[in-house]
This record gives structure tokens, sequence and C-alpha cells, in this order.
């Protein structure tokens, strides 16, 4: 009975020790966790009076930068009409110097607490009607307007920041117009505020592209918002990449990474990134294409040797995109090209969906494209075929070439190889097809123009498709 009652209170005294030293562990974590946390959840936020002129656009800026900055769930916000904020400007002037003396400073912190005043002024507003350029053209009115924020530490009475705004927007009505800048204006004021207010916290856990941070609902993190991770030296920030927040939990939230898979590791610093990033995706290419067509009817030995049969040719393409270019499975991208053959030419417009393949993160992927496609190609003067006198007269008077157009669509892949985070090298595999160019015009001025519709024949190449198996290479970059 004794052994049976000293096993029980063994085992119970080691189940009790190692409850309460993985207890103490979690805790441990935890408070470890929260304290590389920087939410501003306990600070007060006191939003004083704005200045400027018109009574209705300080109502306007005051109520919409308000309820946007409650929104954000991340302060203890305290308005203007607060008794305690109204006896506070007007003891200590702050409603017209905006500055606070460090002798009054810890005064000031007895009835705010730890906290901010925020000052915000508007200045330089103006609306103009800009009048048509042209007559095909139609006015429209311009509206902007300046602002300068100040966010004011009432513990320190330091100014930890001043930041300065300038919008100019445009609307078919002045009101329009008017609208457009102010609710820009606001939107620039949050975006400040987020900057210098914006949540920090730590990655916790990752998983491939798939990562934890110790930020949830409660520190203000929603859905769809951009962090960047970083490493800090010796007080110098190195980022190390971003993500974007998937799902949002009381405590925590679960993001996906767009940028850095091999540099973001886990106990790294996080801060919002109030502006996100939206590189712009600049490309270089060249492509040889395949291009059928029919030879005049009409051409002599001499012209048949000259115009060679439509077989390939030669494309220089700049595609552009503001898309994100790297873990996003979907893009959309637009270029335009010029295509050159040694009697015939072209411009070329561009347009594709994207599906990316990360096969090996951030350094090799494959795109799969697909979209429209316009050619507008050209023959020179020397290609038409005319010899009478009418013919020649008419042809006199054209200022450039013969040009057609034609619709037409692309599918490719593309091999991706990155170097660092904005260079990298590519090569491309594509079905180009269009319909076929018959209809050859000619400019003779701004109102006329030549057709040759119904007599196709008399230029060298009476009809030009593009069609067939195109393979190329090229350089991009983004910034």
């Amino acid at each position: 009975m004794n052994k049976k009652i000293s096993k029980f209170v063994y085992y119970v005294s080691i189940s009790s020790f190692l409850f309460f030293a993985d207890t103490r562990f979690v805790f441990s974590e935890e408070n470890s966790s929260n304290q590389n946390k920087e939410t501003h959840k306990n600070k007060i936020l006191a939003i004083a009076d704005i200045k400027g002129e018109e009574e209705w656009i300080r109502q306007y800026l005051y109520n919409n930068y308000r309820d946007r900055i409650v929104n954000l769930k991340r302060f203890k916000v305290v308005e203007r009409n607060n008794q305690d904020l109204r006896k506070i400007l007007s003891e200590f002037d702050l409603s017209k110097t905006d500055l606070i003396k460090s002798s009054t400073a810890p005064k000031l912190s007895q009835f705010l607490g730890a906290g901010y005043i925020i000052f915000i002024e508007y200045s330089g507003f103006n609306v103009f009607y800009e009048s048509p350029k042209s007559a095909n053209s139609k006015g429209y009115y311009k509206c902007s307007v300046s602002s300068s924020i100040r966010y004011v530490n009432t513990e320190t009475g330091e100014i930890m920041d001043a930041i300065s705004s300038n919008i100019e927007q445009v609307g078919a009505e002045r009101q329009d117009a008017i609208n457009k800048s102010l609710s820009k204006l606001v939107d620039e004021m949050i975006l400040s505020t987020r900057e210098i207010f914006s949540i920090k916290g730590v990655v916790t856990e990752k998983d491939g592209y798939s990562l934890k941070i110790n930020l949830g609902s409660t520190d203000g993190v929603k859905e769809k918002m951009t962090f960047r991770a970083f490493q800090d030296d010796d007080g110098i920030k190195k980022e190390l990449g971003y993500f974007t927040i998937k799902s949002v939990g009381k405590n925590f939230s679960e993001g996906e990474i767009k940028e850095g898979f091999w540099q973001i590791k886990k106990d790294n610093n996080v801060e919002e990134f109030v502006r996100g990033r939206n590189p712009i995706y600049i490309s270089f290419s060249y492509e040889n294409i395949g291009v059928k067509g029919q030879k005049s009817s009409i051409l002599n030995k001499d012209e048949q040797k000259k115009f060679v049969e439509p077989n390939r040719a030669n494309l220089v393409l700049l595609t552009g995109s503001m898309t994100p270019i790297w873990s996003d499975p979907f893009g959309v991208s637009a270029g335009l090209g010029y295509l050159s053959a040694s009697n015939y030419s072209g411009l070329v417009l561009d347009g594709k969906f994207i599906y990316k393949i990360n096969i090996i993160p951030d350094m090799f992927s494959l795109d799969f494209n697909l979209g429209p496609s316009i050619y507008i190609l050209s023959q020179n003067k020397e290609n038409f075929l005319g010899t009478n006198q009418q013919d020649l007269a008419t042809l006199a008077k054209v200022t450039g070439g013969f040009n057609g157009s034609a619709l037409g669509g692309i599918a490719g892949i593309n091999a991706n190889l990155r170097f660092g985070k904005s260079f990298n090298l590519f090569a491309n595999y594509s079905y180009r097809i269009s319909s076929s160019v018959l209809d050859w015009e000619a400019v003779i001025d701004k109102e006329n123009k030549i057709s040759l519709k119904n007599n196709s024949d008399l230029m060298a190449y009476r009809q030009l498709q593009i069609i067939g198996l195109s393979f190329g290479a090229g350089i991009g970059i983004s910034f």
C-alpha cells in the first residue's frame, strides 16, 4: 500500500513539475513576444482644431480624419470638444503656437498622460477652370490644396515629425474636383499618421511562404495589410522582405511572403509597410516572329527577286507592368513593340494576362501568358506598283507609307532568372496569330486618304498576316 502511495506521489510530483515548467515557458515566450510589440494601444491621441480660412473645409478635414483615426483602433482618441483638451489648449495657448515648452510638458502629460497632440493646418486652396485645348477636347476643373501636420509628444514637448502634403485633382464639375482633392488630402494625412505610428512586432513562425506574427485584431491588424521584415543592426534597419496579411486572429495574424523568401526568418522584427510596394516593372525583349503573306500577281521577275516571300520578322518590345512581379500567381502587362523585315515594318501592341509559377523562390519562375494583340503593318512607298499617270500622281501626294491593321492574340511561356531584388533575365517562347491585312491605306493629308481595299494587287505584298511560333529573350528591371 505504501509503495502504491509513494508511486502515486512520485507521478503527481513529476506531472506537476512538467506542467508548471511548461506553463512558465509558455508565459515566458508570450511575455517575450509581447515585449517586441509596439502598438500605441495605450497612447492617447488628441486632435486639435484644424487651422485654415474656410470653416466648411476645416470641418470636412476634421470629421473625416477623426473618423478614420478612430477606425484604426490604435489609440484612445480625444476630440477637440473634450473639456480637458480645451482646458489644455487654453491654459498652454497651444491652439496659437503649436509648441510645447519643455517646462510645461510634465504638466501637460498630467492631463493627457502618455500621448500625442496632432496639429493640422491646410492652405493654398484654389479651384480654377482649364479651358479646352482643342475643338475635340473638353474643359475641366482643377483643385489644389496643401496641408501641414505636426505630431507633438505630450511627455517631452518635442515635435516628433512635421509632414507636408500637396494635392492636385481634376474633375468635370467644380465640386467633383474639390471633393477629390479634399478626400485625397485626408488619405495622405492618414497614411502619414500610420507611418509615424506604425505597429511593430515579430515573426513567431515560418513555414514556406506562410508566416505568423504576434500582432492581431486587438492591435489594429486587418487583412490585406502589408508588413516588412527587417533586421536591426546597431540601429540601422536592414530590410529583408515583405508580406501581406491573409488572416487575422485576436492576438496573432498569418501572412504570405511576397519578397524575401530566403531572408525572412523566425524572430525577425516586422513593421507595418504603410504604402506597400507596387513596383514598376519594365522589360526590353527581342522576338523572332512568324509572318505569312501573298505577293502581288503583277510583280515582274526583278520585283519577284526583290520582294522575298514573307516568312520571319524581328520584333523589339518594351513591356511595362504595375502588378507585383514575384509570388503573386496572377498579373497583367502591356507592351509596345516595333516590327521590322526587309520590305515592311509595323507597330505591335500586346496585352497579357499572366499566371506565375515559382520554381525556386525569388530566383527562378515560369510565366504562362495569354492575351490580345494589335498589329499595324506598313509597306513603304517603294512597294506601290501602280504605273499609270494617275497612280503616280496620287503616290506623289502620299506623306508616309501604306498601312493596314489586324487583330490577333498571343499565348506563350517565359522562363525568368532573377538576380537580386530588381534585375532579371528571361527567355520566351510564344505562338502569335492575327487576321490578314488586305486593306492598305495611305495618308495624303489630315482630311484625305487613299484606300487600296479593292485593288490590293497594287502593293508588293497584297496580304500580310502574323502567324506562327516566336522565340526570344530579354531583360527586366523593377523599381
